[in-house]
């Protein structure tokens, strides 16, 4: 961090200025301004930046003369050199006297003091260099790496081995890879590295290039290295990026590697990656044969399994070519299965389900070049590479479409949260929270309350300002009020209980999302209808009841929800009656739809199977017709195949139009579904008219 000078009294670091009147080295302490409580602001400066704007105000008095302080300035005089050198030498003296202390904190102000006072004196780099070793002992990396930068122009030759060395792993520690490989390449180049240095840097260089320096920077920073050892780490990383990706270049790099460099620590590993990406090439696939690979044990797990394999029959037929295999809910399994499945030549795995199993095969079913269609809602799972993909609603999809219904189509911009202190709760909650704030949105009221629990009376009076009262005005204002007329304590006691009772809930949000299941969205509702917060808008009957009792018409809010409002085995709308009337939530099917396509396949899988199918049968059936997209281009290979399949748009399925995005998640519409007197219904959002803005 440099400073740039510029004309006039004023010095800068970085984007940041400081302004002062010119003045003599030592007066220019009085004369910060505006700063009248400047020991406190001066010291927040890092000691170079420090050091940086007090030479600057040097430089600035010594060029244009001496000058006077600003009006009601203590007046200052110049102190002659020999006294400058005993003070700064006094400094030092302090400063080194508290570092062997070990009072690091005192020594850094003695440091910070002298050079930036007198940054002139001899003892000013010696200062520098303390202040460094103190950043890099506390973890200061990047005000050491800057203060180490300043003083290496000027360093003896002697002592550049060390001070260099000590700038790379202030780099390091500050993140600036391509600068720490840069400062241990140049030090392997200087005299005096003794060959215990040399593997310490070599050490050091490998940290860096495996773990901080990003594939990019290596290929960029490869041409100006020359025979730096950080060429055979940098020439692996991309090697191996190249592998994880599926790239056709992966084999051509490895060879690379092992061409050049024979004899390093990479090649063992680069070895093997080739070998196996030419067993890869070599293993025979069957065209049009299917892996699945799902949970059919334990009985917790086989029901996810089962729907699983009927919805992938039922696109596919019960002819289909499908070799499954049973994953047990767990990641061993999993591995296994993808393995197997591998030899067995399958084309494309459909699954796994579950989070853990999943990640463990996908990471191998990468390895092996073998296109995974899965069917988890883990979030960011087709990152682990380009033949990862995933058909499955998740949680992120959920947030951004109810967030783009309460935002976008009705207009809400103030709205409030309640969610389970769990973790589905707190991601539905955090995702939600992100997605409307995105869109222009903000939060008035946000409440948690303990999973288990069966009365949401307090979290809901506390939604509504009705608990803390002491933290409203009008309640404040009303017991000053009532307390001035003189009451009895009876009578005030009375009359307290008749104010509270009375106290209008405060109801400053549109729409409150509740991030939880059926069953508990059952007992909430009812309870903000006993705070008076009215959610059943679009029931004609009710606001005229409301305004024909009170005489005002009332604001009211609508509720939200998203797939967990939707449960087979609880009637939502039987249990939570007019409180959950009018309310909107969204899911990834609903079998109640007017879409051809769902009402086809509903019929269909009724019929075959004897019962409705729920979200994993239709994500799964969805699933299988983009298998017989992909296979319509006829591929030879696994790779073919997954490029088709990426290629896959516009396949009218169960649950809506599906088409496979660049980061290779199928994208589609969900599905809004309200709930009225008569059940769930499906809403046409392009028949939603905005929210009246008199409401809010």
């Amino acid at each position: 961090m440099s400073p740039r000078r510029q004309r006039g009294p004023c010095g800068c670091v970085g984007d940041t200025c400081f302004l002062w009147f010119p003045a003599r080295p030592k007066g220019v302490l009085e004369t910060l301004s505006p700063m009248p409580a400047w020991p406190y602001r001066f010291w927040l400066l890092s000691p170079l930046a420090l050091s940086a704007a007090l030479s600057c105000a040097h430089a600035q008095s010594s060029s244009s003369g001496e000058a006077g302080p600003p009006p009601g300035a203590a007046s200052s005089t110049a102190q002659a050199p020999e006294d400058e050198h005993r003070a700064a030498e006094a400094l030092y003296a302090k400063a080194e006297a508290a570092r062997q202390k070990g009072d690091l904190a005192a020594a850094r102000v003695a440091y910070g003091e002298l050079a930036a006072r007198y940054p002139l004196e001899g003892r000013a780099d010696d200062a520098k260099r303390r202040l460094a070793e103190i950043d890099l002992a506390q973890g200061h990396f990047s005000d050491a790496e800057q203060s180490l930068k300043s003083l290496y122009p000027h360093t003896a030759p002697a002592d550049r081995p060390r001070a260099a060395r000590a700038l790379a792993e202030a780099a390091e520690g500050a993140g600036d890879a391509v600068e720490a490989v840069r400062d241990d390449c140049a030090l392997l180049k200087l005299d005096g590295v003794t060959p215990a240095d040399a593997a310490q840097i070599q050490e050091a260089l490998a940290r860096v290039v495996e773990v901080q320096l990003s594939a990019n920077d290596g290929a960029r920073l490869a041409g100006e290295l020359g025979d730096c050892p950080a060429q055979e780490g940098i020439a692996f990383k991309r090697a191996l990026t190249l592998y994880h990706l599926g790239d056709a270049q992966a084999q051509g790099a490895l060879s690379d590697v092992l061409a050049r460099y024979p004899g390093s620590k990479y090649a063992p590993s680069a070895k093997g990656l080739l070998d196996r990406l030419r067993a890869r090439s070599a293993q025979p696939v069957k065209p049009g044969l299917v892996g699945v690979l799902v949970p059919q044990s334990p009985d917790a797990y086989a029901a996810y399994g089962r729907a699983a394999l009927e919805g992938l029959k039922a696109a596919l037929g019960d002819d289909a070519a499908l070799i499954v295999r049973d994953t047990k809910g767990e990641a061993a399994e999993a591995v296994k299965g993808v393995e197997e499945l591998a030899g067995q030549g399958v084309q494309v795995i459909l699954g796994p389900i579950l989070p853990g199993e999943t990640e463990a095969a996908a990471v191998k079913a990468q390895e092996l070049g073998i296109p995974m269609i899965t069917l988890t809602r883990t979030e960011g799972i087709t990152r682990v590479g380009n033949f990862i993909f995933r058909n499955m609603l998740t949680d992120s999809a959920q947030a951004e479409a109810i967030a783009h219904y309460a935002i976008d189509v009705r207009g809400y911009k103030k709205l409030a949260v309640l969610y389970p202190e769990v973790e589905y709760g707190k991601e539905m909650m955090s995702l939600f929270w992100r997605a409307a704030e995105a869109k222009g949105a903000s939060f008035r009221a946000a409440e948690s309350y303990p999973f288990d629990t069966t009365t949401f009376k307090s979290y809901a009076e506390h939604l509504v300002g009705r608990a803390d009262l002491e933290l409203r005005a009008d309640w404040i204002q009303s017991v000053r009020e009532l307390k001035a007329q003189g009451l009895t304590p009876l009578q005030q006691k009375k009359a307290l209980r008749k104010l509270r009772e009375g106290l209008k809930p405060v109801v400053d949000f549109d729409a409150i999302f509740i991030a939880d299941s059926a069953r508990n969205v059952a007992l909430v509702a009812p309870q903000l209808a006993v705070e008076n917060v009215v959610t059943d808008g679009c029931n004609d009957y009710e606001q005229k009841r409301i305004f024909k009792t009170t005489g005002e018409h009332p604001k009211t809010v609508e509720l939200l929800g998203w797939t967990a409002w939707f449960d087979p085995d609880f009637d939502l709308v039987q249990r939570a009656g007019r409180y959950v009337q009018c309310s909107v939530f969204v899911d990834g099917f609903f079998a109640e739809s007017a879409r051809p396509e769902t009402q086809a396949f509903v019929a269909a899988f009724q019929k075959g199977y004897g019962h409705a199918p729920g979200l994993m049968e239709a994500e799964a059936h969805d699933a299988g017709r983009l298998i017989q997209e992909a296979q319509k281009r006829a591929p030879a290979t696994r790779e073919a195949f997954r490029d088709a399949l990426a290629a896959v748009k516009g396949v009218r399925g169960a649950t809506g139009d599906c088409s496979v995005g660049p980061t290779r998640e199928v994208q589609k519409p969900l599905f809004y579904v309200t709930i009225t007197d008569k059940g769930y219904q499906e809403l046409d959002l392009t028949k939603v008219a905005p929210a009246d803005p008199s409401n809010n």
